[in-house]
């Protein structure tokens, strides 16, 4: 049949997310770059397929004259007159599947473009160049692309067992060569250099890895765009609060209050017939309503919505009469509503699921989750919501413990939280505070295995721990959302050039990142501690605002090559820690990316840290996630089809 021509990809590096960038390696340096008079098959490992489903649309894939996308490692269909694409990771299993494919005299393709997601070791590619294989192969390209691209400024290395891998049992199979290769990945995509970070108190495996990946970021020759780009390396022990507490923000409450398995949401819908019909949709930003309101607190979300699909009704209705009133033209008016129709069906879809979603965190949110939020707040803030000071940590969980209505997991949550607030317990203290909560004795280890993240946990007396980080005075908008990811503090003081160089020093002599025009002391006001976060029980106002307001001026370029923070958490990373990328972001004019092994929820990193002196077994990746709009990529029998 006729075959299309392959659409362009324009976008500038500078103004687009991670996950644009992912994609242009993807359409422009994989499928644009292989010229042929035919369709292309594209041949792909796990790794590339996770890398696909996540960054771009099937009908993209597709438009570039792309046939069938099909498993490296499965028994492929012969296609001799069609040039097969390879997206791969360089490991030995995969050149095999390359050598077998031209092993017959009746090779599956006519020719192989053959392109690395990494370097290729030696043996590897010798092993290719010694065997007949090598003739059929018209191109051979090593990209610098290792990292799943989640959203705008999230990324991932899609691995759910991270926190075991860095903290666990699963240490030494820990391939830390490869994960610096991909870190360094993360900042050749996205074309900086920055000088890496990490607090001076990590452990050895982080300060490994972060002078190990500024050598190899040095080596990769990308020029530095910006003298002032970083990229801070945090153990996730420097801030064990965040991933435990609820937050009432949307994405992270859906996340957390409601079943969001591989990011797909299932509903009911009540169709014109009134007939019950079952969805499932996949959460990702091809939906602008998803995209606008995902960091916005629930307490809004609700009345955005239905204000917004108000809006939407109103418009359709206002335009659908105009048509009607023109009548003289009805061929052209009709045929225009109905071009319309598809995008019209498709907004009110997004409306449906949010009011559902929104509805369905509302009812999740029982007096019971709201009473065990107010303890955590407590707890994390160390202190009441009228700005005394908590000194019974255990008295703010008694009545949440021994509340039936509480899931086991909730009360785990708090009694970890109260066990990092105190800083050390004695283990009969502990013992009865999960008697009384009857958490079960597998459960339990999710507390005494917080030691292994660096917590002190289990002590005769109370560890004080020295100075820490200074927080940032904030005038939260709820009482019930007063606490602030850790992380949000580093990046300003980071991007604000107050991070002091001694508690995180640079892997290298940089010079520019200490902030010149004032000293530390300068900014003082700015980092009161957390207690001070409400004065004489009023709120306290945020100091750093005006001052923020200005650096956030000066930094808004609006060039391509704003200064770029990347962070990436050692395990997992949460939903608050996600937003608080992008506020920073939105504040300050730099681009700021975050990411960790895994994204985790709080029942998802309860149960790691509970498994953490257990092997889970070798890493696996997650479910291939469902398509985006217009279908994802899943691999059936060897091949991997649309959805649609």
């Amino acid at each position: 049949g006729a075959r299309p021509g392959g659409s362009q990809c324009t976008t500038p590096i500078g103004k687009m997310s991670m996950k644009q960038a992912v994609k242009d390696v993807l359409l422009k340096e994989v499928l644009q770059s292989v010229k042929t008079k035919d369709w292309k098959v594209l041949i792909v490992d796990k790794m590339a397929l996770r890398m696909i489903s996540t960054s771009a649309r099937m009908s993209e894939v597709m438009d570039q004259d792309v046939t069938v996308v099909e498993d490296v490692l499965k028994r492929r269909k012969p296609l001799p007159t069609l040039h097969g694409v390879y997206l791969i990771a360089p490991i030995e299993e995969n050149i095999n599947a390359i050598i077998e494919d031209f092993a017959d005299s009746q090779p599956l393709y006519e020719a192989a473009h053959v392109f690395f997601l990494s370097a290729c070791p030696d043996d590897l590619m010798t092993k290719l160049a010694s065997n007949k294989a090598v003739k059929f192969i018209k191109t051979l390209k090593e990209l610098n692309t290792m990292f799943i691209a989640h959203e705008q400024r999230v990324f991932s290395m899609d691995q759910p067992n991270g926190l075991s891998l860095c903290y666990g049992t699963e240490q030494a199979s820990l391939n830390k060569r490869l994960l610096v290769q991909r870190l360094a990945s993360v900042c050749a995509t996205m074309k900086e250099a920055p000088v890496v970070r990490c607090n001076e108190s990590s452990t050895a495996l982080t300060t490994e890895i972060a002078k190990a990946l500024q050598l190899e970021i040095d080596r990769t020759g990308v020029r530095q765009s910006q003298a002032r780009s970083q990229f801070l390396l945090l153990d996730r022990g420097e801030d064990l609060t965040s991933p435990l507490v609820h937050e009432l923000t949307y994405q992270a409450a859906a996340y957390d209050l409601l079943d969001i398995p591989n990011d797909v949401y299932t509903y009911v819908t009540v169709d014109g017939n009134d007939r019950e019909q079952q969805k499932q949709v996949f959460l990702g930003e091809h939906d602008d309503v998803w995209v606008d309101l995902r960091h916005h607190h629930i307490s809004t979300v609700f009345r955005e919505v239905k204000q917004n699909f108000d809006e939407f009704c109103l418009k359709a209705k206002e335009l659908q009469e105009g048509k009607s009133k023109k009548g003289a033209d009805g061929t052209a008016a009709l045929s225009k509503m109905l071009k319309e129709l598809p995008q019209h069906r498709e907004q009110m879809q997004k409306f449906s699921l949010h009011i559902d979603m929104s509805k369905a965190i509302n009812t999740a949110f029982s007096k019971s989750v709201e009473n065990c939020t107010k303890a955590e707040q407590n707890i994390a803030m160390q202190e009441e919501g009228d700005g005394s000071r908590v000194r019974d940590f255990i008295g703010e969980v008694a009545n949440v413990i021994v509340d039936r209505k509480v899931s086991i997991e909730d009360k785990l949550r708090c009694i970890m939280l109260c066990a990092l607030a105190k800083q050390g317990t004695s283990k009969h203290e502990l013992d009865n505070l999960l008697d009384n909560g009857n958490i079960p004795m597998a459960e339990r280890k999710g507390v005494f295995n917080l030691e292994k993240l660096g917590a002190t946990v289990v002590s005769d007396r109370r560890v004080r721990k020295k100075g820490g980080l200074k927080r940032v005075v904030r005038e939260p908008p709820f009482a019930l959302s007063r606490w602030t990811p850790i992380v949000k503090d580093l990046m300003e003081y980071a991007i604000q050039g107050t991070l002091s160089l001694s508690d995180y020093p640079a892997m290298k002599d940089a010079p520019e990142l200490a902030k010149a025009k004032k000293s530390r002391g300068a900014d003082d006001d700015d980092d009161e501690p957390v207690q001070s976060a409400r004065s004489r029980g009023g709120w306290a106002k945020n100091k750093g605002k005006a001052k923020a307001k200005a650096s956030a001026a000066d930094d808004e370029t609006g060039s391509s090559d704003k200064p770029k923070l990347f962070v990436f958490f050692m395990g997992t990373v949460s939903y608050n820690e996600m937003r608080a990328a992008y506020e920073v972001a939105l504040k300050s004019g730099w681009d700021v990316y975050i990411g960790a092994h895994t994204i985790a929820n709080p029942a998802e990193f309860v149960s790691q840290v509970r498994d953490l002196d257990k092997g889970t077994g070798p890493s696996t990746s997650q479910v291939v996630r469902q398509g985006q709009g217009e279908g994802g990529l899943t691999i059936t029998q060897g091949s991997a089809v649309a959805m649609v």
